[in-house]
């Protein structure tokens, strides 16, 4: 998962973790909270420099 998961850990470190985030294993956790796919889809939205897909 790569910067994603860091940023999950940082988030969860911080005191702000993403709803429902499930730990699949060690290195690997799952979520698909809406807070969450907003989160990603603003930065991918940010990576492709695009405003809407």
């Amino acid at each position: 998962q790569g910067q994603n998961y860091e940023m999950v850990q940082a988030r969860k470190a911080a005191g702000r973790p993403f709803p429902n985030l499930v730990k699949v294993k060690a290195g690997l956790d799952h979520c698909i909270h809406p807070e969450f796919l907003a989160d990603q889809l603003t930065r991918s939205l940010e990576r492709l420099q695009l405003e809407t897909i």
